[in-house]
């Protein structure tokens, strides 16, 4: 994910828009790939795994959007959200991305 996130700051900055990635979550240990997961065991498999990198958060009352390679259930993304705002971190929005070959 931090490379589609550097490369949609690199695209927004290159259109002129102030933007700047903040790489300020991680999963901790005992976290399980998703893939075949439902839905209540990805928020199991998620609950109190997602880390927060104090050291790299954004500035207060920055704009942040977040931003997912997919969105299945959105229990990654709620996860990451909860996390960000337990910082005092306000999410203004969720995007998916994906980066295609080229």
């Amino acid at each position: 994910m931090a490379r589609v996130g550097r490369r949609t700051v690199s695209a927004l900055v290159e259109a002129g828009q102030a933007a700047a990635l903040a790489d300020c979550l991680a999963l901790g240990r005992g976290t399980r790939d998703s893939v075949g997961l439902g839905p209540a065991e990805r928020v199991r498999n998620l609950s109190g795994r997602v880390l927060l990198r104090t050291g790299r958060l954004p500035p207060p009352y920055a704009p942040v959007v977040l931003i997912d390679d997919v969105i299945t259930t959105g229990a990654t993304a709620v996860s990451c959200v909860r996390a960000l705002e337990s910082a005092g971190v306000q999410v203004s929005a969720v995007l998916a991305l994906t980066a295609t070959a080229s």
